[in-house]
């Protein structure tokens, strides 16, 4: 106190004005509080009046103390002579901790007498006129804390002051309590909100502060997100993506479990598993060629709806069964093709190397096939989140990667994605032993630096069969990317000369149909089931040569029959029965093939759309898969064979 303040000559010890000081000092230890206030009072008008500004804000800081003291809860001078000792302590530019001191001392105040929103606005003013990051950080941490203790909390308050909190003590460097600050503000009001300038800064801090204490999964995780989701400029987002490879290849190296790459995104919906026995149909009705399939193999006849209005309707709600999903069956070797879209979401090309599917093999025992689908029952109060928990753990293997050559066989692609590009592939796998074979994913190499790989999403289907499903979240596991590898099994390929676009009503023309067995065992059994069968008269091979049809003699008249006839041996036959093939193809080897020719005639004007169901079975005995099926599909267009044109003239 001997130092000058705020100008003028030095304060003697023995003035009156340092004698009341002291005095007070005294009976401040005596615990005479309203004494002490009242030589406090007197020496602070003293020194107001000579001008000493150093020794009025700390008079005035010891009188608040005492008030503070003498009434805790119900004193509201204490508060403004702090406010005042503060502002003497600026005006006489005294060392920054008093004004910390005292900051603290009326927050301490205020939170005695529960008027937080003053302490926050207070602390909040001092950190900000703070030089000392380390001590900026701890006021604005204190400010922001009252927010949550006020009569209604201020949530939204409390983490943007966390943000704030946290760039102070990142530029003092203190990244444990930035990344506390970051993590704490980003989980409670912040995540997933769709705020995406608010999310790009948080998630860079949140990676950059993790990355200087070492926890790469964390940074990783972080910068992912920022790749996957950032909105940015092209410039910030090549930034990003090369800090998150350069993050991801310290993280492999480390040996720690790698993560999702965030790009490219696989299409929600658009993954679709082929087998290879069926050919690419450019045809949408995908009901007609089940109920033909079905017919064929449980040799029934075709359901014809009546013509009468609301029937379908009616058939639909009263006759309609739920079934199940089947297992998809592949045979040893053959390939299968899984079609998806791929999606770069950012404004920066994406060259992917290597492009191949990501599966999980697992033994199966022989009774796989004919147990029921596990299923999971959820809870009607569920979130979409616990749902999709729930479904992730619907596996009942380790998801590994494969290994292309002992279990299967990929076909890698080497793909540029442009910037928002979607890029359709058709990716293959040839599956090499038996067992259960599951489509994980998709996995690639980015930009010739490091692999990386993205999973696909389970779909699983949800059950509304009974009033008990529908009153609880029942679901169904997803088997559209589990493949059972059975032994090997035939495959028919059906191919025929070009159909005519135009036919003339009444006109017959020559198909010749090829079939060929390009399987590693031989077929036998073969049928076929036409969905317009009055269009078609199969014929017999040794005129596959021949450019018109001989007709059959009849065993009266010695005569040739007529076209229709011929088309129709017997009024009552039936046109819709199976019409099998064993006398024209036999039995087929593998490699072998054989040739008949297929007469189609003009029976009705208009489109015709044509669709042929070919069943055949193995030859060797196999008890997984008992026969196969092949489809074509043509068309064509009838027109009037003669056109009459008449008119009328007085």
């Amino acid at each position: 106190l001997a130092r000058s303040g705020g100008g003028g000559t030095s304060l003697q010890e023995s003035s009156s004005s340092m004698a009341a000081r002291r005095l007070a000092d005294v009976l401040v230890m005596l615990r005479q509080y309203d004494a002490a206030a009242a030589h406090y009072k007197s020496a602070s008008s003293d020194f107001k009046t000579e001008k000493r500004f150093v020794h009025l804000a700390a008079t005035t800081e010891m009188l608040a103390v005492c008030n503070f003291l003498a009434e805790p809860y119900r004193s509201k001078e204490a508060d403004q002579d702090l406010e005042r000792a503060y502002n003497a302590y600026q005006r006489a530019d005294a060392p920054q901790c008093c004004l910390v001191r005292v900051a603290f001392l009326l927050h301490a105040v205020l939170a005695a007498r529960r008027n937080y929103a003053h302490a926050s606005v207070f602390l909040s003013a001092v950190a900000d006129q703070e030089r000392n990051r380390l001590r900026a950080a701890l006021l604005q941490e204190q400010a922001t804390l009252c927010h949550l203790r006020t009569r209604v909390p201020r949530f939204r308050k409390w983490t943007f002051g966390l943000i704030l909190a946290g760039d102070y003590f990142a530029k003092a460097n203190q990244s444990a309590h930035a990344l506390g600050c970051y993590l704490t503000a980003h989980h409670f009001s912040y995540r997933g909100r769709g705020w995406a300038l608010i999310d790009n800064h948080i998630h860079f801090t949140i990676a950059r502060q993790s990355y200087l204490m070492g926890r790469l999964a964390q940074s990783c995780h972080h910068i992912q997100r920022l790749v996957q989701h950032g909105a940015s400029s092209e410039a910030v987002q090549a930034s990003h993506l090369r800090e998150f490879l350069f993050l991801f290849s310290q993280l492999a190296a480390s040996g720690e479990s790698l993560p999702e790459f965030p790009v490219p995104q696989v299409l929600d919906g658009s993954v679709d598993v082929r087998l290879g026995h069926f050919h690419s149909v450019a045809d949408d009705s995908a009901a007609v060629w089940r109920e033909m399939e079905d017919c064929l193999v449980n040799e029934k006849q075709l359901r014809q709806a009546p013509k009468v209005r609301g029937y379908r309707r009616f058939d639909r709600r009263y006759n309609s069964t739920f079934e199940l999903p089947k297992p998809s069956i592949v045979p040893l070797q053959e390939p299968v093709t899984v079609s998806l879209t791929l999606v770069n979401p950012l404004h920066v090309p994406l060259q992917l190397q290597a492009v191949q599917l990501l599966c999980a093999y697992s033994e199966e025992e022989a009774d796989t096939l004919k147990r029921p689908l596990p299923m999971i029952a959820l809870d009607a109060n569920a979130t979409d989140a616990e749902v999709q928990e729930r479904l992730k753990e619907f596996s009942d293997w380790e998801k590994s990667c494969l290994a292309t050559h002992d279990l299967a066989h990929v076909e890698p692609l080497d793909v540029l994605l442009q910037p928002l590009d979607h890029r359709h592939l058709e990716l293959s796998v040839i599956p090499l032993k038996e067992g259960k074979l599951q489509v994980v994913g998709v996995a690639f190499m980015l930009a010739k630096q490091v692999w990386g790989r993205r999973e696909f999403i389970p779909r699983a289907l949800r059950l509304n069969r009974d009033h008990t499903e529908r009153r609880s979240r029942t679901y169904l596991q997803d088997t559209s990317h589990t493949l059972h590898v059975c032994p090997p099994m035939p495959r028919l390929l059906v191919t025929h000369t070009p159909m005519p676009n135009f036919l003339l009503q009444g006109e017959l023309v020559k198909l010749v149909v090829t079939l060929t067995n390009e399987g590693q065992v031989g077929l036998c059994n073969v049928k076929v089931r036409m969905s317009l069968p009055h269009f078609f008269c199969v014929g017999k091979a040794e005129d596959v040569d021949e450019p018109f049809p001989r007709f059959p003699q009849t065993d009266s008249k010695s005569a040739p029959i007529s076209l229709q006839e011929w088309l129709r041996p017997s009024p009552t036959a039936d046109p819709l029965d199976v019409v099998p093939l064993d006398d024209l193809v036999g039995s087929l080897g593998p490699g072998e093939s054989a040739r008949f020719p297929l007469w189609v005639y003009g029976a009705g004007l208009g489109d015709q759309t044509f669709r042929h169901v070919y069943y055949y079975e193995s030859s060797q005995p196999n008890n997984t898969l008992s026969h196969r099926l092949a489809r074509i599909q043509m068309h064509t267009r009838v027109v009037p064979s003669l056109t009459v044109n008449c008119f009328a003239k007085e």
